[in-house]
């Protein structure tokens, strides 16, 4: 049985709280409830919260990759626009794998000649972002392999703590998303991280290099992995498929579909969480290439955190639709605040809804100008 002691529900709590809305509403302790009873089968399995393995991957002489990762590279860059890039695709065709690697090409940095070609417009910062992320390939990779179904792990799960994040930061549009992916009872967080905890935006936790959602059916017969981040790795794929294997050593993982069919997998329509498999195919690992029967849901619905009687549809502001109406913007300085905690003032010049801050401001103003009608 999942043990949830008072020292981990209070650090869980504190690292939330990061965001406003929990801060001011709380934690609802039944959410806690609702992973212990899902999570179950997959915390009995690993025989804790997490378990780890030390990796290394160093294709940093494998000319044949570099050139697939530059070949990569420029694939990604024709979503950007290609009738834009006529000239750049021409002068980046005479750049090896090597150069590539080496962020040099005719005697300057590559991001230079890359930033000349496009004349640092905004397209060439994002050019620029893209080459980061699969450069990052060619780097040796090393750490521990986590597979976790630990509280904090859900909710820092794009908290990377190396300069990479999603929409499903403590304080993104889907934060609420990794308290659904929490509660749910096949989602775990797979991550290499160091031997360190770090300070995060939101506290000290495990910082992730590379992480990567992996959906489990109830029989734990098929395995689905999801987008991965910052970067897609084959390498890393096959070490997550080695190590889930070495942990379900009773099961025999014949099958491994990179691009895979996601009939197999739904996602709750309840559930507030960010769907990468909508964008992104899925690679599914399974001891069957038969998944006619197999039906995976991702995400679980999760109660208001201010009214806890209905379910979270602001994902952002984890609150019910009902509750989320209890919020305005401030008219001056746009701050997003508890229509209990806001002031409304009413002038010749009609009516403003205000935060305290603003409307204490507004009345120093009024004062100070009938102390200089007074004064004339």
């Amino acid at each position: 049985m999942i043990e949830l002691n008072v020292e981990l529900q209070h650090e869980f709590k504190k690292m939330l709280s990061h965001n406003s809305y929990v801060a001011e509403h709380g934690v609802p302790y039944s959410i806690f409830n609702l992973y212990k009873e899902n999570k179950e089968h997959l915390y009995k399995k690993l025989g804790d919260f997490s378990v780890r393995k030390k990796i290394y991957i160093d294709r940093s002489r494998d000319s044949a990759y570099k050139s697939q990762v530059l070949a990569e590279f420029l694939k990604k860059v024709e979503g950007y626009g290609i009738e834009y890039l006529g000239s750049f695709f021409r002068e980046m065709s005479h750049v090896s794998g090597e150069e590539f690697a080496a962020n040099k090409f005719r005697g300057m940095k590559l991001t230079r000649f890359m930033k000349d070609l496009l004349h640092n417009s905004y397209l060439a910062t994002q050019i620029e972002n893209e080459y980061s992320r699969q450069l990052m390939k060619l780097k040796p990779t090393q750490g521990n392999l986590v597979l976790s179904v630990h509280p904090i792990d859900y909710i820092t799960m794009s908290e990377s703590g190396y300069n990479w994040d999603s929409c499903q930061t403590i304080n993104g549009d889907y934060a609420a998303g990794t308290v659904a992916l929490m509660s749910d009872d096949c989602t775990l967080v797979a991550y290499i991280t160091g031997e360190n905890k770090k300070d995060l935006s939101c506290g000290h936790w495990w910082p992730k290099k590379w992480r990567c959602l992996v959906h489990v059916s109830r029989d734990h017969n098929t395995f689905v992995f999801n987008r991965q981040y910052p970067y897609h790795s084959a390498d890393l794929d096959e070490q997550l498929a080695l190590f889930i294997k070495e942990i379900w050593s009773d099961k025999d993982f014949s099958h491994f579909a990179e691009d895979a069919d996601r009939e197999c997998i739904y996602k709750n329509d309840d559930s507030v969480h960010y769907d990468d498999l909508d964008t992104h195919a899925a690679r599914v690992l399974s001891t069957s290439s038969n998944l006619e029967n197999v039906q995976i849901l991702t995400g679980e619905a999760v109660p208001c955190f201010y009214c806890q009687s209905s379910s979270i549809i602001e994902a952002d502001k984890f609150l019910c639709d009902q509750c989320e109406y209890r919020y305005v913007d401030c008219d001056d300085c746009g701050l997003t605040i508890s229509e209990d905690d806001s002031v409304y003032l009413d002038d010749t010049l009609g009516g403003y809804t205000l935060c305290e801050s603003c409307a204490e401001l507004r009345e120093q103003e009024q004062e100070e100008a009938e102390r200089e009608e007074v004064t004339v």
